[in-house]
């Protein structure tokens, strides 16, 4: 598994420094369920792993995955009589009329590329009320400019056993990777772009670690977060979100001043919000 799929620099390098050695299985979960890439992409690199292992199993598992895969696209593709395509520009589903849908995908996805925003379609039957149609989980995401990026809500419709054995295959698979942070380190999200604090204790490697969220001077409910996500934070001296951070730091490491710099930065920042939304009001 190459170290640039890994979105996270302090990962990457502490992962480099390791030389720690991905099996083909973990290169096959982590190109399918977390690797930040098209799905060209995606599926160029597990075409060339299922060319390179050793592991049989992994080989068959990764080429049914392929070939179903684009089995169900062009399902996916295909006009039937009844069925809609439905354009939207978020990745959330609701209720749509007929002044966003199109008859044909190729309509879709042209009207999708000229929003110059990254979109989805959206598979759908038509309902018998009119001027509405239902909605269906079977979707393609896109970026800008017309790529696939996930088409996980398409082939995955299996019959038969297939979901009953989805842990035992690469898809159902949980990747546990080497991480340099400990419980006390302040961190930035690059997915959601936030800042926060690892609560969990140091593993040698972990799945997800638990991070508490700073939002606006409040803490926000701790939450699962995938460590390949998170940089070391590298706030200026001047944000009061860096001085709140080297506090719980130190009342980490047992150090009872941490309580009071805490309780301290944490008001200052309140009060730096709360005048700042006042402005924004007058």
């Amino acid at each position: 598994m190459k170290s640039e799929w890994i979105p996270s620099k302090d990962v990457r390098k502490y992962v480099e420094q390791l030389q720690y050695r991905f099996t083909d299985r973990e290169e096959a979960v982590f190109l399918y369920r977390y690797a930040k890439m098209s799905w060209s992409e995606k599926r160029r690199h597990l075409r060339q792993l299922a060319e390179q292992t050793e592991d049989m199993t992994l080989k068959n598992e990764i080429m049914e995955h392929l070939q179903g895969e684009q089995r169900e696209l062009r399902a996916f593709r295909k006009t039937t009589p009844g069925i809609l395509f439905s354009c939207y520009e978020d990745e959330e589903f609701h209720e749509s009329y007929f002044n966003n849908v199109s008859e044909t995908y190729q309509q879709a996805k042209t009207r999708g590329i000229m929003e110059e925003e990254a979109f989805h379609i959206c598979r759908e039957k038509l309902m018998d009320q009119p001027e509405k149609i239902t909605k269906n989980e079977r979707a393609l995401y896109f970026d800008k400019d017309g790529e696939i990026l996930n088409t996980d809500f398409v082939w995955r419709e299996k019959k038969g056993t297939f979901w009953d054995h989805l842990e035992e295959r690469f898809e159902g698979g949980h990747l546990k990777m080497p991480h340099p942070f400990v419980r006390g380190d302040a961190v930035y999200d690059l997915h959601n772009k936030r800042y926060g604090i690892i609560v969990s204790e140091k593993k040698e490697r972990d799945e997800r670690i638990l991070v508490m969220f700073l939002k606006k001077g409040k803490w926000l409910k701790p939450e699962m977060t995938e460590p390949w996500l998170l940089e070391y934070e590298t706030l200026p001296n001047s944000d009061l979100r860096k001085e709140i951070f080297q506090a719980v730091k130190e009342i980490s490491d047992q150090k009872p001043e941490g309580l009071w710099k805490l309780q301290e930065a944490i008001r200052r920042c309140n009060v730096k919000i709360k005048y700042k939304g006042e402005n924004e009001e007058r």
